[in-house]
């Protein structure tokens, strides 16, 4: 089947698609501290932070062992928030030139219109302009599909060993780069084979004597060999060593609830968040998914099980999942909506005659990513000078805003401490109520002194050590985010002295900070 032609000349849809690159990347990246950081956000620095302390195997603990260390790469200092959004943003601009790579192969003007609607969508601008794993998962699932495209091209008319390009090297990498993003994104190793099958059935040059399945695992084993050795090497020393597995099991939620709640429950948060984030562009994925199904494209229906398994591994789970873990099913998403955007500008103008008309209708068909564009723009603002009063899905508002794992009220309350320990003549300790908190509020701390946790039995301090301090007399603060502790120190001589408090907003918990004082306990007002 002949590729249909673009209108979009060579020269121009480079500069145009050049032009979305600076103009996304650019909205993108300014302003990124407005929002506080959050506890995941917290601990990826501090892991990121760790590794250039040696810590060099620990991040294979975490599930994402490729984010700490991409991460690392630009923080060879702690708490640098702003770095580590930064790096999340620079991933979307991989993200758009691999799906503007991907669209060309049906054309350029449908690797523009796919480009489009991933760059102008509130969903992927909220989650890119965090330090989380996702948006790199979704950007090394784009690469592996440019990669995988040019590697089975080639290696259809010659023998394996007879070639060896940047297009294999890379395609070995991000095969090895996926699961080591986000382990759940191993489901997604399964493309290649998808994108074998679907090449090798239109446009083998040779007889499929010994089946379609046959012929692509000639041309894909030695990448899967040696991705697969290298996962299992690494994989398997994370799960000896820090018992990852165990880990993902226990978090599974299998008997907190049925199979099917679970299934309805997760369905039904992926519909909230589509009407939160992206009204239009999920009716332009529906209709892409339909037009699919109903012509069978080549490259529609590549993009159609890629959507399917990358936002099935989070929607038939039983576990909890965020918007953010869609970012890569949404790049699938969004080349489904390019192509049906195309095939509505190709097959439309054929029902009318005179060119006036022609024109009119062109334009009515651009009112899609007008109207995308303009959602977009009214979700932009108020990222910028109030992401408190953001549009946000629920799970969202309440991780980033009102709840424990927020950072309002600990950001205020750790530049409030530091700049109360920057007056003091000797440094300072300052405890945080627990580990969420504490991750977080290292994120701010820029005061003389060490911050650590009360009351985890992991990098918490021992009563002992609190009452020792504050005996000494040296400057001792404690910071209680009240959604989950308050000041308790029966029957120590420990005293705390309420200094300020920063409410969360939308009438969330408020994070209080003390002064410690030598003095009998009495409990203080919350």
């Amino acid at each position: 089947m002949k590729r249909p032609t673009s209108n979009l000349q060579s020269p121009i849809s480079t500069y145009i698609i050049i032009a979305l690159l600076l103009v996304s990347f650019s909205l993108r990246l300014h302003a990124l501290l407005q929002l506080p950081g959050f506890i995941d956000e917290g601990n990826h620095l501090r892991w990121a932070s760790e590794v250039w302390q040696g810590r060099w195997l620990f991040p294979l603990a975490s599930g994402k062992p490729l984010l700490i260390y991409y991460e690392a790469l630009f923080l060879p200092f702690p708490a640098a928030l702003w770095l580590g959004r930064a790096a999340s943003v620079l991933t979307g601009v991989v993200i758009l030139s691999g799906l503007y790579a991907l669209g060309r192969k049906w054309n350029r003007r449908t690797g523009f219109f796919a480009a489009l609607f991933y760059a102008v969508t509130p969903w992927t601008f909220f989650h890119e302009r965090l330090a989380v794993a996702d948006s790199l998962v979704a950007a090394c699932a784009v690469v592996m599909m440019v990669a995988v495209f040019r590697y089975v091209t080639r290696l259809q008319t010659r023998r394996v060993f007879e070639t060896l390009r940047v297009s294999e090297i890379i395609l070995v990498l991000s095969m090895i780069a996926l699961p080591l993003a986000k382990l759940s994104a191993v489901t997604l190793l399964v493309m290649p084979i998808v994108i074998g099958l679907v090449k090798t059935r239109r446009v083998s040059p040779t007889p499929l004597r010994y089946g379609a399945l046959r012929e692509t695992l000639r041309v894909l084993w030695m990448p899967y060999v040696f991705a697969i050795t290298v996962l299992a090497i690494l994989l398997g020393y994370a799960n000896s060593r820090y018992s990852v597995g165990q880990e993902v099991i226990q978090r599974a939620g299998f008997g907190q609830r049925t199979m099917m709640d679970w299934w309805v429950g997760n369905a039904s948060d992926v519909v909230e968040w589509f009407r939160a984030y992206a009204i239009v562009i999920g009716l332009a994925i529906v209709a892409g998914i339909a037009i699919v199904l109903i012509r069978r494209q080549a490259l529609g229906i590549i993009a159609l099980i890629g959507f399917g398994i990358s936002a099935g591994t989070y929607l038939f789970a039983p576990s909890t999942a965020y918007p953010r873990y869609y970012l890569p099913a949404l790049a699938f998403g969004c080349l489904l909506a390019g192509l049906c955007l195309d095939l509505i500008w190709r097959t439309l103008p054929k029902y009318v005659v005179d060119r006036e008309s022609k024109q009119a209708v062109l334009s009515l068909i651009m009112l899609i990513p007008l109207f995308s564009t303009v959602e977009f723009l009214l979700f932009v603002y108020p990222s910028y000078i109030a992401p408190a009063q953001l549009r946000l899905a629920t799970v969202d508002r309440q991780q980033h805003i009102t709840l424990w794992s927020s950072g309002y009220g600990i950001r205020e309350a750790m530049q409030y401490v530091s700049e109360q320990a920057k007056n003091e003549s000797e440094p300072s300790i300052i405890y945080v109520s627990d580990l969420a908190g504490m991750v977080t509020a290292r994120l701010y701390w820029t005061g003389n002194g060490k911050v650590l946790t009360l009351w985890d039995a992991t990098m918490g301090a021992s009563v002992e050590d609190v009452d020792g301090r504050v005996a000494s007399g040296k400057p001792t603060f404690l910071l209680v985010d009240t959604d989950h502790f308050r000041a308790n120190f029966v029957g120590l001589e420990v005293n705390p002295h309420e200094l300020a408090r920063f409410q969360r907003p939308e009438g969330g918990k408020p994070i209080i900070v003390y002064r410690l004082k030598r003095e009998q306990f009495q409990f203080p007002p919350e």
